[in-house]
């Protein structure tokens, strides 16, 4: 892939493509098509060394374009955003491997590790915590590191963990004596902790079905197990926030019902991937993917299709707020407000030029479909001495 790089950078089209990118914060490329795009932007990525942010209509697309990237791309250069749907989170559940993706790209951009962050339109517009919270909530630990094991238990449980007699998945901890087990929600394997009264001794990696240690690490990273965390503190403010609005306005009984066993699930860290729509009652300005990559190049892969399905989610939430009597009078702000997502740089990427987006600079691709031989050489020969001079041909 590298050579082929080196080759674009000598190119007319590929040289002007990145003057504009350069020289302007918004650009259209039309007449293209996935394996076209997924060079562009690996292109694009790899002269700028920054984040960037790929937003696409729907998880299947967001998919696919993943896929073919990571064809092409090193390990660390791709990271993955899902978010399931608004109907699928609020009436079955959000889904565990989608939450994994996400907290490990957050781990990317705190990591600094560049990469292009692909999403779809309910990962572009999904509420998050600020940046800094998360930030501040990693615990690493190492050998020699002195740990207050009284305070230990009530940090694990407002990140989401659960306290157990024996650790068997994620999520879940134990402390026995001078021995704490727990299972990080973005580790393969538990992590077993030794103590020497309250330093660290020894940390290892253990078995979940023998129990038995294995492999010892020199240290371990402990993440939140939710996107929407707090402590008893900061749940104290919301619970105040909460009251003030049920005193200042009249709620009928099942609203009141549903918010006091929200709090209840609050308290006890029960159903807090639903319970998330509290967030925007936490905090007055929450985050976006785009915010917590400082605002840095977004490409929309057929921007119209992403409106689309904005307009989708907007209309599903319209009728969740209808179908919940009085309970939506807290003040929830779902999602963000797509017109109020800013970058420095856009990219829209289209298959066909769409006249109802006004993009000044336009640059027209006229890329061909893929053709695939099976293993016809004689025609594959054709082609290239057909295009020879004057097309760039991928192999």
């Amino acid at each position: 892939m590298k050579k082929i790089l080196n080759h674009f950078n000598k190119t007319d089209f590929f040289t002007s493509l990145l003057s504009d990118y350069q020289s302007h914060d918004e650009i259209k490329i039309t007449n293209t098509n996935d394996p076209v795009s997924v060079l562009l932007i690996y292109f694009l990525y790899k002269q700028t060394n920054k984040d960037i942010v790929l937003v696409t209509p729907n998880l299947f697309k967001a998919q696919t374009l993943y896929d073919q990237l990571v064809d092409i791309a090193e390990e660390d250069e791709i990271s993955f955003f899902p978010q399931d749907e608004f109907i699928t989170t609020e009436m079955l559940a959000m889904s565990t491997d989608f939450k994994v993706e996400r907290i490990n790209t957050v781990r990317k951009i705190i990591e600094k590790k560049h990469s292009i962050i692909i999403t779809n339109t309910s990962g572009y517009i999904k509420q998050l915590i600020p940046l800094k919270k998360w930030e501040n909530a990693i615990v690493t630990w190492k050998e020699e590191d002195v740990i207050d094991v009284k305070k230990l238990p009530n940090m694990l449980i407002s990140f989401g963990y659960k306290r157990e007699s024996q650790v068997e998945q994620p999520g879940e901890f134990s402390i026995k004596g001078g021995i704490i087990d727990i299972y990080p929600l973005n580790e393969n394997k538990p992590y077993r902790i030794d103590l020497f009264d309250d330093e660290i001794e020894t940390i290892r990696t253990f078995d979940v079905d023998t129990q038995r240690s294995s492999v010892r690490t020199k240290q371990c990273e402990i993440y939140p197990m939710y996107e929407f965390f707090y402590t008893d503190e900061e749940l104290n403010v919301i619970k105040e926030k909460v009251e003030d609005k049920l005193e200042k306005d009249i709620y009928s009984e099942v609203s009141q019902e549903r918010i006091n066993q929200d709090l209840i699930n609050l308290y006890n860290r029960n159903e807090i991937d639903q319970l998330s729509r509290y967030l925007t009652i936490q905090y007055e300005s929450p985050e976006s993917i785009v915010d917590y990559i400082d605002g840095n190049t977004t490409i929309f892969y057929d921007y119209n299709k992403i409106i689309d399905n904005y307009n989708d989610i907007i209309r599903d939430i319209r009728d969740w707020y209808e179908g919940t009597n009085d309970y939506p009078k807290l003040g929830f702000d779902l999602v963000k407000d797509i017109n109020r997502v800013y970058s420095r740089k856009s990219l829209y990427l289209d298959v066909f030029s769409s006249p109802t987006l006004k993009i000044k600079n336009e640059i027209v691709v006229r890329a061909k479909e893929t053709i695939l031989y099976n293993n016809n050489i004689n025609l594959a020969i054709s082609d290239l001495k057909k295009y020879n001079k004057y097309t760039t041909v991928i192999i």
